[in-house]
């Protein structure tokens, strides 16, 4: 069996990551791409939500395999890679994504109970609408462009290096 702590059993769990990051990105850009239709808002919301999702997963917890065959999450300095315009629309998204979509925190979609007359009630909410987010789509597609770029030129580098430890041995 494998040594996972191993650095070429860790180059091989990056690389895992780094490809399935890639198509995240690519999912991404998917339903970006579709936002762009003619579509009813409803549909829209649903299309900006999976694109949240999927843009998201590469930087939260992911099971790594029974045998740890991938890292957990991406690793990626994006203070490095992205632009400040870019890494503001990262931190938003993300935001979103733990805030809004994945979970339900209340500073997002704020309920309280008012009182009424007798049995009655009202309730004094915000609802959340992900299409009154302040987010550039354009912006959106260039980011994950630039992510699965460089989850490219991340499993390139690293099949290099696994390849010529390949021919030594």
């Amino acid at each position: 069996m494998p040594d996972r702590d191993s650095p070429r059993e860790k180059m091989e769990a990056r690389f895992a990551r780094a490809h399935i990051s890639k198509r995240d990105f690519e999912e991404a850009e998917d339903y970006l791409h579709a936002f762009r239709g003619d579509n009813a808002d409803s549909v829209k919301r649903a299309i900006l939500v999976a694109a949240t999702v999927s843009y998201a997963r590469p930087f939260t917890e992911n099971d790594p395999g029974n045998e740890g065959l991938s890292t957990r999450r991406l690793a990626v300095s994006l203070t490095k890679l992205l632009v400040p315009d870019q890494l503001a629309l990262h931190k938003r998204l993300l935001a979103i994504r733990h805030e809004a979509v994945a979970h339900s925190a209340y500073a997002r979609k704020a309920a309280r109970r008012v009182p009424g007359i007798g049995l009655g009630f009202l309730v004094k909410s915000k609802p959340y609408d992900i299409l009154a987010e302040p987010i550039d789509v354009q912006l959106f597609l260039a980011l994950c462009k630039k992510l699965s770029d460089h989850c490219f030129d991340l499993m390139y580098a690293l099949n290099c290096k696994l390849s010529s430890d390949e021919d030594t041995t």
